[in-house]
């Protein structure tokens, strides 16, 4: 015993060493590798896919619904007669005014064309190192930080023509007179009053607060450096370098004169060139800051110089009030050109060199364009050009866009666009007042025009965004209140008013208005349509009807004839037959001939129409005939005979239903006061859209599709619906004042897609709005991240080494490699864990429409998906950001709806010093050397405390052995205990059925000796035929004796045979007879042991039954056990039932088709539902105490699996048990 305990402690010893050392190991390296892991998880991977896919709104909520029932229609069985008068009216007679819709305007004979002799102009030497030099010492002004506002938008201007916005909104300081754009797409604008930069999203302002030496500015211009130079009107020149938080201001040479600083620019040598009106030119080398001045003493031919600029093959070119000089650095020589040498006049305050290469000039009076290729000068006098009678005709400037168009200033409010290849012109007025002098254009990356000068205003023109118009009287129109417009066959567009009809002709460009006063029988011609016959019918806003008959030079009025009553007509639609159906003011439908002169009414018209002002009529893809009011809609069938209805008990959203159209998909859409239904083309499903889906406002008037975009006039603009990729759910844009809308609240049903594509609608009764075809740019925006505010305060950085020590960033040791050009955002910014409370700004870069810009954005590292879809241009607040790698991203999309790429920016929030990691892998090597040293101390404890464990746990186990024996034996006792009584209610009955047999074999043999005793005394008496009688009786009772005494023998040997040991051994079975035997060896035993014991019992046995393989004596013993239980569970009920309660036990044989089943069932007390799946548990028992041992329903669940079949149960409390017996086939 010793020796093992001893072999085992040394075994425990050498493995709890080597174990010992793997674990130090083992614990090392796993905390290495958490250290790496805790350390690392923020450098996973964590982008977050942006959803391209998703839409602002969500799709619109579509239901099933159903029409009301068709009822027939009741027509008036008597149709009235059409009274019609006729009245003379003859456009003819109606003088035509010029309509100006801003159309391009062709320019006849426009340019003169005349040889030029370039050679020959006048030059004379010029040296550049011989003009008067200066080092200039200039001044260095600290720049602070501009005053930053949210921009405001670009709206419509009634001071504008056709295209104008006034960009005064964004919040400019003052009206704008020089652009300069970025790269990242912000446009610098030098106004009256300060400079900007402008981004769509916010305006940075600097002023006199900045440090602007002088906010008066003419012109800007960006150096090779990325600075920006500035002229001014007082001549004061200064540079601003934002990147260096610096205003360089320039010396004046001549500080006591204040001439006007129109032009700077670089050449490609990097010297700067500037002109001062009345000082010459300056050409200032910003490296050394020599200036050299070149006036008339050096060969000017005026001190009052106006632009400069160098052309493609490096001449520079210098404009004065009296002639152009012309400069060759290369020969040294300067050319003049004036009037004598061919120029249109010596004045050129505008000049460019065309893509071509053309050098062109604006000057007073005319345009000069000079092609030094061919030899040529072209003239166009400016008399061609479209002017006003009320306007100058000198030219102040030019500038080439994009598409090759020279846009060409005035010294008015006018400015014109000259196609040169098209030879036809594009003029805008900026404003009202022709005194104003425009100078500068800048056309911006959207394609828009900005205009710059002493205007008293920023005009910015917008030629993509349907380059809108809004047209009064005031504009040529003779009432702008316009209700309806209607494009005849011949191409002339009618615009119906309040107060009469516009006829604007396109060829001409002219307008006729048709009034009371000049034909109209009433003012108002609120509805147009021109039927089969060319014929306009004139809806007078529920007053009248009258039918305009341009042909014949008549007007009709047509009335009822019967009644002598006006026909209110509000709305009409035309019959592929001819007929016109009429809706009119009072809710009456009426069909009308002229050819038959007829009226029929509709009678039945539901009672909620009566009174109500018919809005819109509509033909579907079945021929049916859609009408509108405000009580819902009526649908008209196809054969015109019966009708059924649609409003708010079918799903429509609002009853007032304004307008109806059926697009090119069959959908029909209905227009309310509420939003929209759309009905699909099978109508039997029906969509709703409101403001939640896009929609501008709920309240909807007009409605017109085009190039697959739904276009809805509602109480808040113009709406323009696009379906999304898997048309689901709809882009929506809703167009406004923002972009050059009038006024916003549409007229009912007056929009029109004219045959050019130009799109005509009324706005709240006053004005006409006509649209270009809008032109979406397929480019997305390109957004840019423009500031970091943390505490809710903006950051402002630059190279850090301009920053002093009580700088905010240099104080909370805020770090950054480098800085982007753009908003100075740093990159590689590193922040301490304590400056971890942030937000972003961000711009879509965008101009043009930024009003509907939207942007999402995320911060990777915390959110888990991208922010919902919004117009701030500033995140959320991120507050307490713990340690770790973030990248903040945003992404932007224009008007057009194309989402960007992400513009991101990427920090670090470093931990505090007891959250590093080597401080983390500290405390780990100090925790693991503590568990070790712990470990160590433990674990020979722990050996001690093995051996006496080990010895106790021996002698434990050997206790545990001899109680695991004793436990085994008491068991077999109890089950022998269990068949023990099994074969003692056995012996009872066996018993009881010996002594039947018994009793019959005495009975018998008493009677057969007193039959003995009978027959000797015939014997003696000598008669022999008694004596064989009394024999065969003997024989009788012999024989039964004999049989008695077989059953008793019988009995007896199954009694052995059970007492017997069982073998196990399983033989062919007949069931019936071992279930025969058993019920009655049961029965009898319990009336042996208790004489009060009664109940019926039953046996039903199928006699088709096979013999099956079993063990009888195990299978006789459990059906003992179970008709035992039986008879106990009836015998208890009768105790406590009444005298109506029959106990009864039923031991039922049957084959079935998967084997043999054997039942018991009993109408005792029944097994509760608690207790059933217990039953079957050894030593559980419900009989109370002494009274069984709880083993026999286990015993015979085993057995009968030891016999292949299967034991279960069937109970219902109060009512009886089923135990059945099956065995398979």
């Amino acid at each position: 015993m010793k020796r093992s305990s001893i072999i085992f402690l040394t075994k425990r010893t050498t493995s709890s060493g080597k174990g010992s050392k793997l674990f130090s190991f083992s614990s090392i390296l796993l905390g290495v590798l958490f250290i790496w892991i805790f350390f690392s998880c923020n450098s996973f991977d964590r982008k977050v896919p942006f959803p391209k896919e998703e839409t602002e709104y969500p799709k619109p909520v579509t239901k099933a619904f159903q029409f009301t029932e068709s009822i027939p229609i009741q027509w008036d069985p008597e149709p009235s007669s059409l009274a019609i008068e006729t009245h003379r009216l003859s456009l003819d007679d109606i003088p035509s005014t010029p309509f100006d819709l801003g159309e391009p305007i062709k320019l006849q004979n426009a340019f003169e064309e005349s040889p030029f002799d370039w050679n020959g102009l006048p030059e004379t030497d010029f040296n550049l190192e011989n003009l008067p030099t200066d080092t200039l010492e200039n001044k260095i002004i600290k720049l602070l930080p501009p005053k930053v506002i949210n921009a405001g938008w670009p709206t419509y201007t009634p001071l504008g023509s056709r295209g104008v916005l006034d960009a005064d909104p964004i919040g400019l300081p003052g009206p704008a007179r020089a652009y300069l754009q970025d790269p990242s797409g912000a446009l610098w604008i030098g106004t009256t009053r300060g400079l900007c930069r402008y981004d769509g999203a916010y305006l940075e302002i600097f002023g006199l607060e900045q440090g602007l030496p002088n906010i008066d500015i003419l012109t800007l211009f960006r150096d090779n450096q990325n600075r920006i130079w500035i002229g001014t009107k007082t001549g004061i020149t200064y540079i601003l370098d934002e990147k260096k938080e610096s205003i360089e201001l320039l010396e004046k040479l001549n500080p006591g004169f204040g001439g006007q600083t129109f032009s700077i620019y670089q050449d490609d040598q990097g010297l700067i060139w500037f002109t001062e009106l009345g000082q010459g030119v300056y050409i200032y080398n910003p490296e050394n800051h020599i200036a050299k001045q070149l006036k008339t003493d050096q060969g000017l031919v005026n001190d009052r110089t106006v632009m400069i600029r160098q052309d493609q093959e490096g001449n520079h070119w210098i404009t004065t009030i009296n002639g152009i000089n012309i400069l060759n650095l290369q020969k040294n020589k300067i050319k003049t050109l004036r009037e004598e040498q061919g120029l249109f006049s010596n004045f050129s305050p505008g000049y460019l060199q065309s893509k071509s290469g053309e050098i062109w000039l604006a000057q007073r009076g005319g345009i000069s364009v000079l092609n030094q290729e061919k030899n040529t000068i072209r003239f166009l006098d400016a008399e061609k050009f479209p002017y006003p009678n009320q306007s100058g005709r000198d030219l102040s400037g030019m500038y080439e866009d994009s598409e090759g168009k020279i846009w060409i200033a005035t010294n008015s409010n006018l400015v014109f666009a000259l196609d040169p290849q098209m030879n036809q012109v594009e003029r805008f007025f900026t404003n009202q007042d022709p005194s104003t002098i425009i100078f500068d254009f800048h056309e911006d990356k959207e394609g828009q025009i900005w205009v710059g000068g002493d205007i008293g205003g920023t005009p910015v023109i917008n030629k993509k965004t349907g380059k809108v118009g809004s047209y009064t009287d005031a504009n040529g129109l003779g009432d702008g209140g316009v209700w309806s417009n209607i494009q005849t066959h011949d191409g002339k567009i009618w615009a119906g008013s309040t107060n009469g009809l516009n006829i604007y002709d396109p060829e001409t460009g002219t307008v006729q208005y048709v009034s009371r006063q000049n034909g109209l029988q009433t003012n108002s011609a609120s509805y147009l349509l021109e039927d089969q016959n060319g014929l306009i019918w004139i809806g007078s806003n529920g007053r009248m009807l009258e039918v305009l008959d341009v042909k014949n030079n008549r007007i009709l009025v047509l009335k009822k004839e019967k009644e002598n009553q006006q026909i209110g007509l509000t709305i009409s639609y035309e019959d592929p037959d001819g007929s016109m159906w009429a809706g009119t003011s009072d809710g009456e439908l009426l069909v009308i001939s002229l050819e038959k002169k007829t009226i029929k009414k509709i009678l039945n018209v539901p009672a909620s129409w009566d009174k109500t002002y018919i809005n819109s009529m509509q033909s579907d893809h079945q021929g049916q005939l859609w009408i509108t009011s405000s009580a819902g809609a009526i649908i008209i069938s196809k054969d015109r005979k019966s009708m059924k209805f649609l409003n708010s008990d079918q799903g429509l959203i609002d009853n007032y239903a304004t307008a109806l159209l059926e697009d090119s998909n069959q959908n029909m859409w209905i227009a309310t006061g509420g939003g929209i239904n759309i009905l699909n083309s099978s109508q039997d499903s029906m969509s709703s859209l409101t403001i939640n889906e896009g929609l501008g406002d709920n309240g909807s008037f007009t409605l017109n599709e085009n190039k697959g975009k739904m276009f809805v006039g509602t109480t808040s603009g113009l709406t323009i619906l696009t379906p999304s990729k898997n048309n689901e759910a709809f882009n929506a844009i809703t167009l406004g004042k923002e972009q050059g809308l009038g006024a916003i609240d549409f007229a009912e049903n007056s929009g029109l897609f004219t045959k050019d594509g130009k799109f005509w609608v009324g706005v709240e009764g006053t004005m006409l709005l006509v649209f270009d075809s809008l032109q979406m740019s397929e480019e997305s925006s390109s957004p840019l991240i423009a500031g970091i505010n943390l505490f809710d305060k903006p950051l402002y950085f630059r190279e850090r080494s301009t920053l002093t020590e009580d700088n905010y960033l240099i104080q909370n040791e805020i770090t950054w490699d480098s800085l982007e050009t753009t908003y100075y955002i740093p990159i590689n910014l590193e922040l301490p864990y304590d400056q971890n409370y942030l937000s972003f700004n961000y711009s879509g870069m965008q101009l043009s429409n930024p009003d509907k810009v939207r942007y999402r954005y995320i911060l990777e590292g915390i959110d888990k998906q991208w922010s919902p879809i919004t117009n701030k241009t500033i995140s959320e607040n991120y507050r307490d950001l713990p340690a770790g790698d973030y990248t903040f991203k945003v992404a932007s999309r224009g008007i057009n709806g194309i989402w960007s790429e992400p513009a991101a920016i990427s920090f670090v929030i470093t931990p505090p010093w007891w959250k590093t990691w080597w401080m983390y892998a500290l405390y780990f090597i100090a925790f693991v050397g503590a568990i070790l040293g712990y470990t160590r101390l433990r674990s020979q404890a722990l050996i001690r405390q093995n051996l006496i464990l080990e010895e106790k746990v021996k002698i434990r186990t050997n206790e545990l052995r001899e109680s695991l024996n004793n436990l085994k034996e008491t068991q077999l006792q109890l089950i022998q205990s269990e068949k023990m009584a099994s074969l003692g209610e056995l012996t009872a009955g066996i018993a009881h059925e010996i002594q039947n047999p018994l009793n019959f074999v005495n009975n018998f043999s008493e009677v057969s000796n007193e039959l003995i005793d009978e027959m000797n005394e015939e014997l003696e008496k000598g008669d022999l035929e008694e004596v064989k009688a009394i024999a065969t009786d003997l024989k009788e009772n012999l024989s039964k004796i004999n049989h008695h005494g077989k059953r008793a023998d019988s009995i007896v040997k199954g009694m052995l045979q059970h007492s017997r040991s069982n073998s196990g051994e399983k033989v062919e079975t007949n069931i019936n007879l071992l279930a025969d035997e058993y019920l009655r060896l049961s029965y009898h035993g319990l009336r042996a042991k208790d004489k009060s014991f009664n109940s019926d019992y039953k046996l039903e046995l199928d006699t088709d039954l096979p013999k099956i393989k079993v063990n009888p004596q195990d299978i006789g013993r459990v059906i003992l056990n179970l008709v035992n239980n039986a008879f106990y569970a009836v015998s208890e009920k009768a105790k406590n039932a009444g005298e109506d309660f029959k106990p009864e036990v039923i031991v039922s044989t049957k084959k079935t088709e998967n084997g043999i089943q054997v039942s018991v069932h009993d109408n005792g007390t029944g097994i509760p539902d608690s207790i059933k799946k217990k039953i079957f548990l050894p030593f559980f028992t419900t009989k109370p105490t002494g009274s069984g041992t709880g083993l026999g329903l286990s015993l015979s669940y085993d057995i009968v699996q030891a016999n292949g079949g299967n034991l279960s149960v069937e109970s219902e409390e109060g009512k009886g048990t089923s135990f059945n017996i099956f065995f398979p086939k």
